[in-house]
């Protein structure tokens, strides 16, 4: 029962952590709901109007610099004044005008229409095609062109019409602030005000919308509250088992773990919200809901284990028991090792094959910081097995009687059950492997326990470190290879079909403007037959709406009044329901409404889009529109836009570069893309029987995918498995460490509080820690340094080669279009105007023509500003008609060109969140007057520049891990060679003998060392003179010293006896008739203290002998069976011994035992009280190799104050004694090699425990 005061002082000790936790807390709620701007309406409102005040007040300040305004507006501002208000991420942008001109404009992201131009002066809020903005009309007086005034654009979020990753919606310059905080323009929600007091709009909060931001800060604060708890709680679970039982301890720990892990899953908590515990990341079943769940339990798991391995390993002796139930319970252990080597591998087969978390080390930038998390979740799961391994394993040696041979017998025979039990539900190979890496496992545990002992010696922990990181390893390149097979499966899917998702994506956006087209309606209202009418109506629907893919396609229209009756004459041989036939059976839809893709072979496919035609008026259907598209050649455009794909699409994008891949069509090579030489030809024994079939060869990976009948896709990859295997290895390695690094850490802050004192002696390194560290600090420091400088030089030389390619791509792709513009191109199209901006319409949609046919030549996106900066030409009109860049040039790029007259501009831009290249030049008439300018948007993939830092970071990885493996063993043997000389000195120093001969050291190099062994030797010279000299002092002093005590212990009984003679004699000198009897009486006195004194001599000469021990191999079951027999015949106390089924030998003096035996059994005895019926057992137990004794009483217990001077010489609580026993018994023990101690508690009773090493 553990006491109030105990109960109290603990608290005083540990209670500074729930009162840090508690602040803690106190710390996270108050970030989450009102430090940070993001945590609450109220905050986000105000964080919203503060952040617009301060840019008002930017625009206002700016602005009223009427010299700047002016030179904006006369157009003679230099470009450090530019580039003070143009950029991406400025506060605020700007456009000047001098009345209907435009003379000037800081940014080329914000399309507006001549509504907002034509504003008055005022402060406006506007909804444009890219979010939200504060508009602000500020009049800067007259010129002689009409009124001069700037437009400021302060933007408040950015909102596209449609989103991925490269155009996110969110929050100027606020980007915690999630989607539930809804703008609402109309009233309802907190309002937002301007400086000068005018609301501009509201923000709502929509408690439906479930991506919200969570506060990270208030996240680390909570985390560090939980854990402050979490030690405090195993403070109380080490208190509770000190003060009771270790075992109450555990179960305490256990019950609370259970009780808070299944609170967590029953009530929501904050901490969902985090992407760590999204369900589309990873999750296995209801318990592992998440990657976050996973890491909680894999924690709690492993604090589980090492607080049994750390507080009830030493205490884990089972009953006696049956042979029988001994077999039943090292089966059921054993199945418990197999199946949690079962359930690790399931998890990481989860965490590899069902989720989005890469483990791809040689794709450095695929890995995210989930890959991070989950090479920390698999270094735990080893942690956490491997302790747990370690207690079960002691279990089954204790069942087995510590006989290996049965042991390995029971497990491999239960291994063979488990695996018939596995192999009823699955077919997977790795459960064979798994059974033999257990028995191996299991031998290996035996063997490093034996040669290396039972502590974790520095030889022992490299084993084991690389014994777990080669399976981990094994297991990981295993699952990797299934999931990167799975890829390339679905992949090679895609690849069987010629869908194009830009294409599918901009006939989305197209399909929903062309229904709304006032031609369109009015065609259909006059529901007109004339092929005239209808030629005009297709003319203005493929420049107005398909100009920039009427040169891949060939389109097909196929109009039908409301009855289904064609209309028009041309291609009225498709019917509506002919038509519709082969959207139902013959296509599937495509990615967007209404569209559908259909495929007769590989070569013959196309596009068809259906669409209904509603009169806005009344509200009816007037008609339908199908349209066909069919691409003029098998050839794939080279260029994906990215900010018109999906998020998806640009993920398949970039899986795509990663592979060669070719399709076949009756054996023909159809289409091929990347590097690997595919054959123009296949032969018939190319093809495989089944679906999918993998083949490796000269180095690579091939997945042959036949679809269909006649056609057949292959997808290769280079092999470098044996580079992830390494690369794997070097990463796991390094987690293991960091790991044990962690764990390190915590367990020394627990146990010293952080006390500066402990702290302080962290720095007290020894020498070889300290060559470590230097050599660890190494390492990393030229890891870092090679690493960032390298990746540096890659950068540079990549944007340099580009910069150059774009370069000398833009000259021919000028002069292509110049060409084209003067009329040089021989299409017919004679176009010589002066300028591009006064082209008339006609000959404006033949330069578009022929634009689109020079950018689908060279493979690129082109855009052609008049010399006004205005958008006249481009490739991509998607882009500019949803707002996604407006139709104004970069303004920088044009101050160079038409301002600072350079003849090309290359420069890095950025739209949303995809940074790009973007290359400008002049387009010059025949006079070489500029008549426009030419801009080429260069959407470099990284692919190629990641891919190049990706085998450098892996190659510098992996020479890393090389050289810290190689550098750790040469400091471990430098260091080794330097300590052991140390050592060897210190070791001399630990058994110098001050009263006889000691060895000198033989050295034989002339370094350092070797002058601190010369002054060694002669220290050991003068010691001897000195010990010499002492040594008589010494013996004179000892003899002086036994001679008071055995002349103390003799006087004792002498006084008795002396006294006895001289009654006697007094009696015989009266004569006394009493003689008689009184002679007997003193008779036997004298022999009772005759043998006392006998007895004294004995104990000094036994203990004066301990020394000269005849040592031997003594059965120590015949010993006690004696000693015990000998003691076993008292009424009043029971002397128990249970026979163990083994024998133990030790190394010892048989006598000196019996002697040892019989003291501590006799000690036990007689700390029994008369009244009370004594109980003394004598028990014997195996441990690591080693043999324990205990004899145990239930005696009164020693007392506090005496404890410590239990086996001190001449020291005795008994009336009579030498006080020589216990000493005695530490004596012949230590001389055995062995140990003594002892329990005790008083009132309960006395337990000595001595141990022998085991004689193999």
């Amino acid at each position: 029962m553990i006491k109030r005061n105990e109960i109290r002082g603990f608290l005083f000790r540990h209670g500074y952590l729930l009162i840090a936790a508690g602040w803690l807390v106190t710390l996270a709620f108050l970030a989450n709901n009102y430090w940070l701007y993001n945590t609450s309406p109220k905050g986000v409102q105000h964080s919203i109007q503060r952040n617009l005040g301060r840019r008002e007040e930017g625009f206002y300040k700016i602005t009223d610099d009427s010299v700047l305004m002016q030179k904006f507006l006369n157009r003679n501002f230099g470009l450090n004044d530019l580039k003070k208000l143009s950029g991406i991420n400025q506060d605020f942008y700007l456009f000047f005008y001098e009345g209907d001109w435009e003379t000037f404009w800081t940014t080329d992201q914000i399309a507006f229409g001549n509504g907002i131009a034509t504003l008055p002066d005022g402060v406006y809020f506007k909804k444009l095609q890219n979010g939200y903005y504060e508009i602000i009309r500020k009049d800067l007086g007259m010129t002689s062109l009409g009124p001069a005034y700037v437009l400021g654009f302060i933007p408040v979020k950015e909102e596209y019409y449609f989103t991925n990753r490269y155009l996110p919606n969110r929050y100027y310059q606020l980007p915690r602030i999630g989607d539930q905080y809804v703008i609402n323009m109309k009233g309802g929600g907190l309002p937002v005000f301007s400086s000068s007091g005018q609301q501009l709009f509201t923000i709502q909060f929509q408690n439906g919308n479930l991506n919200k931001v969570p506060s990270l800060p208030g996240g680390i604060l909570l985390a560090l509250a939980v854990i402050s708890f979490l030690i405090f709680v195993n403070l109380l679970a080490v208190f509770i088992g000190t003060k009771t039982n270790k075992w109450w301890g555990f179960l305490f720990l256990c019950v609370f773990i259970v009780t808070a892990r299944y609170i967590t899953y029953v009530v929501p908590f904050s901490y969902n919200n985090y992407h760590l515990f999204d369900a589309t990341i990873y999750a296995s079943n209801e318990i592992l809901r998440s990657l976050g769940d996973l890491l909680i339990d894999v924690l709690l798991v492993t604090w589980i284990i090492l607080y049994a391995s750390s507080q009830l390993y030493e205490k884990l002796h089972l009953p006696k028991m049956s042979q029988s139930k001994k077999y039943v319970g090292m089966f059921l252990l054993s199945l418990i090792i197999y199946y949690a080597s079962y359930l690790g591998a399931s998890i990481i087969r989860g965490l590899v094959i069902n989720s989005k978390i890469s483990f791809d080390v040689t794709d450095f930038f695929s890995l995210t910081v989930y890959s991070v998390i989950g090479f920390c979740i698999l270094g735990l799961l080893v942690f956490s097995f491997f302790f747990f391994s370690l207690i079960i394993n002691d279990l089954l040696d204790q069942l087995s009687g510590y006989q290996n041979n049965l042991k390995y017998i029971v497990f491999g025979t239960t291994g063979i059950i488990w695996l018939l039990l596995q192999l009823l539900h699955t077919t997977d190979g790795y459960v064979v492997a798994l059974m033999i890496w257990s028995i191996f496992y299991l031998y290996m545990l035996d063997v490093s326990r034996q040669q290396l002992g039972k502590e974790l010696k520095l030889p022992q922990f490299i084993l084991w470190l690389f014994i777990m990181t080669l399976s981990v390893t094994a297991l990981l390149v295993h699952y990797n290879t299934r999931h990167e097979f799975a890829n390339r499966e679905q992949l090679a899917m895609k690849l069987s079909k010629q869908k194009d998702p830009t294409l599918e994506f901009n006939l989305g956006m197209i399909d929903t403007s062309l229904v709304k087209d006032p031609s369109l309606i009015n065609y259909f209202r006059l529901n007109g037959n004339k092929l005239k009418e209808k030629d005009g109506l297709i003319r203005h629907l493929l420049n107005n709406y398909f100009s920039n893919i009427q040169n891949k396609y060939d389109f097909h229209f196929y109009m039908f009044n409301n009855t289904g009756n064609s209309i028009g004459s041309r291609d009225s041989a498709g019917t509506k329901s002919a038509l519709d036939q082969v959207l139902q059976h013959s296509s599937e839809p495509a990615s967007v409404n209404n569209v559908y893709y259909h495929e007769v072979s590989f070569s013959n496919f196309s596009y068809i889009a259906r669409l209904q035609v509603d009169d806005p008026v009344s509200d009816s259907t007037l008609g339908y529109l199908y349209y066909e598209l069919k691409p003029k050649t098998i050839k794939r455009e080279t260029l994906y836009p990215k900010l018109l794909m999906k998020s998806e699409d640009n993920r398949t994008d970039n899986l795509l570069s990663k592979y060669s891949y070719a399709v076949y069509d009756h054996l023909n090579l159809v289409y091929n893309r990347n590097d690997y030489p595919f054959a123009l030809h296949l032969s018939m024994k190319d093809i495989p029987f089944n679906e999918f079939r993998t083949q490796n060869e000269n180095g690579y990976s091939f997945l042959w995918y036949k679809p269909a009948k006649d056609k057949l896709v292959v997808v290769v990859k280079q092999n470098r498995m044996v580079i992830e295997t390494i690369t794997l290895f070097a990463y796991m390695f390094c987690i293991f460490l960091l790991l044990i690094l962690i764990y390190r850490v915590i367990g020394f802050s627990i146990r010293t509080r952080l006390r500066s004192q402990a702290l302080r002696n962290i720095f007290n390194l020894t020498i070889q820690t300290r060559v470590h560290i230097i050599i660890v600090f190494i390492v990393v420091f030229v890891f870092i340094v090679l690493g960032v400088s390298t990746i540096s030089f890659f950068i540079r030389r990549y944007d340099i080669e580009h910069r150059e390619s774009l370069s000398s791509g833009m000259s021919i792709l000028l002069n292509g279009v110049e060409k084209a513009i003067q009329g040089e191109n021989g299409t017919g199209a004679l176009i010589t105007s002066a300028s591009i901006d006064s082209l008339p319409p006609v000959q404006l949609t033949d330069l578009k023509n022929d634009i689109q046919g020079i950018a689908d030549t060279h493979g690129v996106d082109i855009n052609i500003y008049d010399v006004d900066g205005n958008l006249k030409v481009s490739t991509q009109n998607l882009i500019y008609e949803n707002g996604i860049l407006s139709s104004k040039m970069d303004p920088e790029a044009y101050y160079k060109l038409d301002f600072m007259h350079q003849v090309q501009v290359i420069q890095n831009e950025q739209v949303g969140n995809l940074k790009f290249l973007s290359s400008y030049a002049s387009i010059r008439n025949v006079q070489g007057k500029t008549i426009a300018f030419l801009n080429q948007p260069y959407f470099a993939s990284q692919v190629d520049l990641q891919q190049e830092i990706s085998n450098f970071l892996v190659t510098l990885i992996n020479l890393n891990a090389f050289i810290f493996l190689l550098s750790g063993l040469l400091a471990l043997l430098f260091t080794n060679s330097i300590t052991k000389s140390f050592k060897l000195i210190g070791e001399k120093l630990q058994h110098i003998n001050f009263t006889g001969k000691n060895e000198e050291i033989a050295w034989k190099g002339n370094d350092e060392i070797g002058q601190l062994v010369k002054e060694y030797n002669k220290m050991v010279h003068k010691l001897e003179e000195s010990a010499a000299a002492l040594a008589k002092s010494e013996r004179e002093g000892a003899w002086r010293e036994m001679a008071r005590q055995v002349a103390h212990e003799i006087k004792n009984p002498l006084t008795p006896m002396k006294l006895s003679l001289q009654h006697l004699e007094r009696a015989i000198d009266q004569d006394s008739p009493k003689a008689y009897k009184l002679t007997k009486s003193v008779a036997a006195t004298l022999i009772e203290q005759i043998e006392h004194l006998s007895q004294i001599a004995s104990d000094f000469s036994a203990f004066a002998n301990i020394a000269y021990a005849n040592n031997e191999n003594v059965l120590l079951n015949e010993v006690l069976h004696s000693v015990t027999s000998l003691h076993n015949g008292y009424e009043q106390i029971k002397v128990s011994y249970l026979k163990p089924a083994e024998n133990y030998y030790v190394f010892a003096d048989k006598t000196q035992l019996n002697r040892l035996f019989t003291n501590l059994v006799q000690n036990a005895m007689q700390s029994i009280p008369e009244d009370k019926k004594g109980l003394v057992s004598v028990d014997v137990a195996r441990y690591d190799g080693q043999v324990i004794v205990s004899v145990k009483d239930n005696g009164d217990g020693i007392p506090d104050e005496i404890r410590s001077k239990i086996f001190t010489p001449n020291f005795t609580t008994k009336s009579s004694g030498t006080g020589l026993g216990l000493a005695m018994s530490k004596n012949i023990v230590e001389h055995a090699h062995g140990e003594i101690w002892f329990e005790t508690a008083e009132g309960v009773g006395t337990t000595f425990y001595v141990r022998f090493p085991l004689m193999l």
